[in-house]
């Protein structure tokens, strides 16, 4: 029986947490950066909050994150997205975010489909939503700003697809669809109704304008690498859904595929590793080393960051 390889704990080195490289979480991180990098980050202006939280939340029973060791009693209340960040970095957790219910109206976070809004407003203002839909809300919320502790960036856009489950896509998939009536210059068949959206007329249509005109428009069609749900699963390769997954996604680096793809995108950017087959025939892949994860990680970080400029510059010519 082989050892079952753990992660290490966060004080152990850099590669379990890049971010300690920094004091602060905007300072960028050497191993975003590529020669004659000269990119920083604006400073996010603090933002009011209009949004109010339900009179009453349901009690939530569940256990605190399984790693959660830290003490965030004592972490100030964020003003800005930018102060959200700074207390994951500095105090390694954040609050849920009914604790804050604040934050919720920075425009980092605007745009998703939440469902402690969809909830309220589907049942007439009436508290109807579970323990369940605030977890699924707080997921989200989490990912998004361990994305950019992670990463020393805010957000590209929000929405960002990218941060969605492959369920809450098909979901905004759904409902972008049913309003694009809303999209004008475009003769839609409102009248045609089909069992599937992807069999009507007005699907390759209203795909390609999603796709051209929504910043990160494309991830709402591409899979979701972090996704319990595909983990096992051996899926259409994506090179930049697998690229944002190792730099963005907390713990994704340990669960990387064993798959060939993975060898051939590190070797693109000088580095070897070999997919190690079993003793028989047939037999799975064995794990990758740690030796391999930093190498897959590094060039997953030099893809990342050429990405990232091209990104922010068509999101600049779009303004």
């Amino acid at each position: 029986m082989t050892e079952k390889r753990t992660k290490p704990e966060a004080s152990s080195g850099d590669l379990a947490n890049p971010s300690k490289r920094r004091r602060n979480w905007q300072e960028v991180d050497t191993s975003l950066r590529l020669e004659n990098d000269d990119w920083k980050i604006d400073n996010i202006k603090p933002e009011t909050s209009s949004w109010c939280a339900p009179q009453e939340l349901p009690l939530c029973t569940w256990s605190d994150r399984a790693n959660n060791r830290y003490d965030i009693s004592n972490a100030p209340t964020p003003r800005n997205y930018s102060e959200l960040v700074q207390i994951l970095h500095d105090y390694k957790t954040l609050r849920r975010w009914w604790q804050i219910p604040h934050a919720m109206a920075f425009p980092e976070f605007a745009g998703y489909r939440w469902n402690h809004i969809r909830r309220f407003v589907m049942h007439w203002g009436q508290n109807t939503m579970t323990t369940f839909d605030f977890a699924k809300d707080d997921w989200i919320f989490s990912r998004i700003v361990e994305g950019s502790c992670r990463t020393g960036r805010a957000p590209l856009c929000a929405p960002d697809f990218f941060y969605l489950s492959m369920r809450k896509k098909a979901d905004m998939r759904n409902l972008l669809f049913s309003e694009r009536a809303n999209i004008l210059g475009i003769k839609w068949h409102l009248d045609i109704n089909t069992k599937k959206m992807e069999d009507h007329i007005d699907w390759p249509i209203w795909e390609d304008y999603i796709k051209n005109n929504l910043p990160t428009g494309n991830f709402l069609f591409r899979n979701s690498y972090w996704d319990t749900e595909l983990c096992k699963k051996n899926i259409v390769w994506d090179e930049l859904s697998f690229v944002r997954s190792v730099v963005e996604i907390e713990g994704y680096l340990y669960r990387i595929p064993k798959r060939q793809e993975v060898v051939d995108f590190a070797s693109k950017y000088g580095c070897t590793i070999t997919l190690r087959s079993g003793w028989r025939p047939f037999q799975k892949a064995k794990d990758w080393t740690m030796t391999d994860l930093e190498a897959i990680e590094a060039a997953a970080r030099q893809h990342w960051v050429e990405w990232r400029k091209e990104a922010e510059r068509q999101l600049s010519q779009r303004e």
